[in-house]
């Protein structure tokens, strides 16, 4: 019997639940507003990329989340929206050429040139 086992460590149950517990109600880190943009764009094209599904749900989440605790105003955050749509639009061919590669579009985005100069086109947000 592996002495790892349930039976030799009876306590391992309750530690995983406390652990599971403690990452439920962990507080996201603080981030800059730029960060925050730049995470809802990833966050907007990831849930349009993948849309129906389990991945999309919780992307769809954390973008209305960096939006509670981000600072910039609604326009940029449409902006961005914008360019997640546009990103996703763009023709990206993979060695295989059967993977559509959206995880690559999004990043690309959210590294982009076009949100850079989205969040230098805003005013500096406050803090």
């Amino acid at each position: 019997m592996n002495t790892l086992g349930a039976l030799h460590w009876p306590w391992a149950g309750a530690c995983l639940a406390l652990l599971g517990c403690a990452a439920a109600h962990a507080q996201p880190a603080a981030y800059s507003a730029d960060d925050y943009l730049r995470h809802f764009a990833l966050s907007t094209c990831l849930a349009k990329g993948f849309a129906g599904t389990a991945l999309a749900r919780d992307a769809q989440a954390a973008a209305a989340a960096y939006v509670e605790l981000g600072t910039y105003d609604a326009e940029a955050y449409a902006a961005a929206a914008q360019l997640a749509n546009d990103y996703l639009a763009r023709p990206y061919k993979s060695k295989q050429g059967q993977t559509p590669l959206t995880t690559m579009k999004c990043i690309d985005l959210m590294r982009g040139p076009e949100l850079r100069s989205l969040m230098e086109s805003q005013a500096s947000p406050a803090p």
